[in-house]
């Protein structure tokens, strides 16, 4: 950002914590506009157990129909992709850490 005075306009932050909840409710980034996160470690890990880093493979499929014949029989996988995509994005409201 250092490269771009005055083209980008607010505050941002740059730290390593574990406890950015508590941070956040304390109010110690009240008057941050961006944040870049880092989860330090004291190893090194390929495959940490971390949700974020999850991958899951899906494949949507559809069948068509024909609006006039049987609108109902239509199986839309842009409906089902945007209904996954808003139920993970609720998700995190509901998870408890381990």
């Amino acid at each position: 950002m250092s490269r771009m005075p005055g083209r980008l306009k607010g505050n941002d932050l740059v730290c390593g914590t574990r406890m950015q909840e508590l941070m956040l409710r304390a109010g110690a980034l009240k008057d941050v506009d961006a944040v870049v996160m880092v989860h330090l470690s004291a190893v090194n890990d390929v495959a940490p157990p971390f949700m974020a880093v999850a991958k899951v493979r899906v494949r949507y499929t559809a069948r068509a129909s024909y609006v006039e014949g049987a609108p109902t029989c239509a199986v839309n996988a842009l409906d089902a992709a945007v209904a996954a995509y808003t139920s993970a994005a609720a998700m995190h409201q509901h998870m408890r850490p381990r």
